[in-house]
């Protein structure tokens, strides 16, 4: 029956099915269905209520107070006594004037960590880092570098830099995205992929001695369940050239940086370093699509800032799961694995292949010119 091209009735039932199994729709019925629900069932109990059910104002005030709470309490954060050993730790972040890298940074200073916040925009970085100062006490302990992924020379400078002023590195989080029109990078590669994965594997590339050198040490990425989009690595396309699109070179991407974990996790097994993917959570207001003003300013300006305090996880609580990563001990023993909202999930089947894991991992080192048995 579902196999019939005759029936309308079969249509229906595939078309049902192909909806249901989007990845994103399945997110948002995940996380938002049940908060809806617990929404309307709070909305229903405060008709019952004399001052709630004659006055709409105290109505809607007694609503938003009670959903914010219960969003609060499905968007979990990482407890503020997990925090890094006496001494802090030293910590390096891409991606940290603002989003979710601004907000990771902000929480691992305050946690101790002695964090660099590597930036494309240094100013912007250095304003946020200014703006908490007198929140810690004693100030934050550290500093923002300057790092433009999308080029291996100012990677290659950036580093130079970083291993000037620092004698170790204890935790890596490599978080910086790009997702916009196509542009081609210094290095002639596909921005989308050539920032989000090849740039982010360079660095860990250049930073390898030091993250040996300070074991225990941790490798964070930032992948996101936008992967389940991607069936698998377009190896005979691995630039988008035979057609662009945003959404898809960004899942795409994302794959890219969840298999390259894998592989990293499976090379580092046993020496100390520790990889572990980090899903922040859908959907999560941010700066990745600054890049494309019309989608900035229609979609992100109109209507994802208004329903963000209702429903959306804010930046800080999509910054959770990195720090809990970054600081929590059970991740100090495991690498590897995916985690979101602070818990271990299942990424996709594409994001498990070893085969494709190894195949990207050879193809990502002939494209960066380097040699394939660096780790």
């Amino acid at each position: 029956l579902f196999n019939s091209t005759h029936s309308s009735d079969a249509n229906e039932v595939n078309f049902f099915y192909k909806i249901t199994e989007n990845p994103l729709l399945q997110t948002i019925m995940k996380y938002s269905v049940p908060f809806w629900v617990i929404s309307f069932l709070i909305g229903e109990l405060l008709k019952f209520i004399p001052l709630c059910s004659s006055i709409l104002a105290v109505r809607v005030l007694v609503w938003y107070v009670i959903s914010q709470a219960v969003k609060h309490f499905i968007f979990r954060s990482c407890s503020f006594w997990i925090r890094f050993p006496q001494g802090g730790k030293t910590v390096l972040i891409t991606g940290a004037s603002a989003g979710i890298g601004a907000a990771t940074a902000e929480d691992l200073c305050a946690r101790g960590g002695k964090v660099i916040w590597g930036a494309r925009d240094v100013r912007k970085a250095q304003k946020k880092l200014d703006d908490i100062a007198w929140t810690i006490h004693h100030g934050p302990r550290g500093y923002v570098l300057k790092i433009d992924l999308s080029s291996k020379k100012m990677i290659e400078d950036f580093v130079d830099e970083f291993k000037k002023r620092e004698k170790r590195l204890d935790c890596l989080i490599l978080n910086a995205a790009y997702w916009g029109p196509k542009r081609t990078t210094a290095d002639g590669f596909e921005e989308t992929v050539g920032v989000n994965h090849l740039g982010h594997m360079y660095l860990v590339y250049l930073l390898m001695d030091l993250l040996k050198k300070s074991t225990p040490s941790r490798i964070i990425v930032l992948g996101s369940d936008i992967h389940r989009l991607c069936k698998g690595v377009q190896f005979d396309d691995f630039m988008s050239d035979n057609g662009y699109k945003q959404y898809k070179s960004y899942a795409h991407s994302k794959l890219c940086n969840m298999l390259f974990a894998r592989e990293l996790a499976h090379r580092l097994k046993g020496t100390g370093v520790t990889v572990h993917i980090v899903h922040p959570g859908t959907p999560v207001p941010s700066e990745l699509m600054r890049h494309n003003w019309l989608s900035m300013v229609v979609f992100h300006t109109f209507i994802i800032r208004p329903l963000q305090h209702l429903f959306c996880r804010t930046v800080y609580q999509g910054s959770q799961t990195t720090v809990y990563c970054a600081c929590s001990e059970e991740c100090g023993e495991d690498t590897g694995n995916y985690y979101e909202n602070m818990r271990k999930d299942t990424p996709s089947a594409a994001a498990m292949d070893d085969e494709a894991a190894k195949k990207l991992w050879k193809l990502s080192c002939q494209l960066l010119k380097i040699n394939e048995n660096w780790v």
